[in-house]
């Protein structure tokens, strides 16, 4: 889908450059100006010193071409439309390098070490974004900011940490030669999460509904027999037989950790032998908690399946979605609704008759 830096098009030499890039803010801006003027006096280098507002780290070059192709603005959009929900970061720039090459004239960058970090994970899921929309994939990335180019180069050296606060991935059009960067497009990180839709009832299965059944069975022994918030949990292993179930008992074992997701978590790990549930399932009456959704993680399990949504204390689209934060190394698949109302009705029952025990 992209063009080759510097081919050219069947309608003559490309003139158009796109990249994606994340900016500097002003502070780190300046201070990434000042370091390079700073080099090219102490080193008596030739280049040319950028404008200080052309500074920024390449996220993704996307091509040089005769005229911007629609087609590719259509699926960098689409792709980067995905990732909006991402909390914004920080990029520390630690070290001065000089990238060797072919080129005559040798890129003076600025670059990172753990201050990077985040941004590099950031960049992993946006190449398969953009995979998905048909751009293929770069050879390797290395999150740099260009100072200037200089045939002999400079010895690396560290320099004061510049840091800032990455927000949003901007789109940046270059009519090559001409030394013009024009944001076409902007992104903002950091935005909303919206409650996830309830899974359409035809992706559910029969053996779905059978151990949503039981996870609710246990949620109304929760309410009733222990009187625990009405939450039940089922794990199913990689063969599809029970590996583990439990219910809410906070109040019963007075450890506010004894959600039912952690008891059944903490069983399937002793069933199996090992801390990892890959390839297992959960099925859970009620959305998890910030706690249980990161147990989740952390024990590798493939799948959750839960009945309904919880407005204010759920993290799995309600506040938070923390088992597809794609920053963690592992993605919980989720599937929701499946007998929400079942598991709405006992949760307002056993609240009710709280509230009217308490008057």
């Amino acid at each position: 889908m992209t063009a080759s830096s510097g081919e050219s098009t069947p309608e003559g030499p490309a003139t158009d450059r796109l990249f994606l890039a994340v900016l500097p803010d002003a502070a780190a801006r300046a201070r990434l100006a000042g370091l390079a003027s700073q080099l090219k006096l102490e080193y008596s280098l030739e280049g040319h010193l950028p404008p200080a507002d052309h500074l920024h780290v390449t996220l993704r070059y996307l091509g040089d071409y005769r005229t911007i192709p629609q087609n590719v603005l259509d699926a960098v959009s689409r792709a980067v439309a995905t990732l909006v929900s991402t909390p914004s970061f920080e990029v520390v720039l630690d070290r001065v390098v000089t990238f060797q090459g072919p080129a005559r004239r040798k890129p003076i960058v600025a670059v990172g070490g753990e201050g990077v970090v985040a941004l590099e994970s950031f960049h992993r899921r946006l190449q398969k974004a953009l995979e998905r929309q048909g751009i293929k994939p770069e050879a390797r990335f290395k999150p740099h900011a260009t100072l200037l180019h200089d045939p002999q180069g400079i010895p690396e050296r560290t320099i004061e940490p510049i840091r800032w606060t990455v927000g949003e991935v901007v789109l940046v059009h270059s009519l090559i030669g001409k030394g013009t960067h024009a944001p076409l497009a902007r992104w903002s990180l950091g935005l909303p999460v919206a409650p996830p839709e309830a899974t359409p009832a035809a992706d559910f299965t029969d053996a779905d509904t059978h151990w949503m059944r039981r996870a609710l069975a246990l949620a109304e022994q929760a309410g009733g027999a222990f009187d625990e918030v009405p939450v039940g949990a089922v794990i199913v292993g990689p063969d599809g037989t029970l590996l583990a179930e439990a219910n809410n008992l906070t109040g019963e074992r007075h450890d506010p950790s004894a959600h039912a997701e952690m008891l059944a978590i903490a069983a399937a790990g002793r069933a199996l032998g090992s801390k990892r549930l890959t390839g297992c399932k959960l099925y859970v009456s009620l959305e998890p908690c910030s706690m249980c959704a990161s147990a989740l993680v952390h024990a590798r399990v493939d799948e959750l399946v839960f009945a309904a949504h919880s407005p204010k204390s759920g993290a799995v689209g309600s506040l938070f979605d923390v088992v597809r934060d794609h920053r963690h190394n592992h993605e919980v698949t989720v599937r929701s609704g499946l007998m929400a109302d079942e598991a709405g009705q006992l949760l307002t029952a056993w609240f009710r008759r709280k509230r009217e025990a308490s008057r």
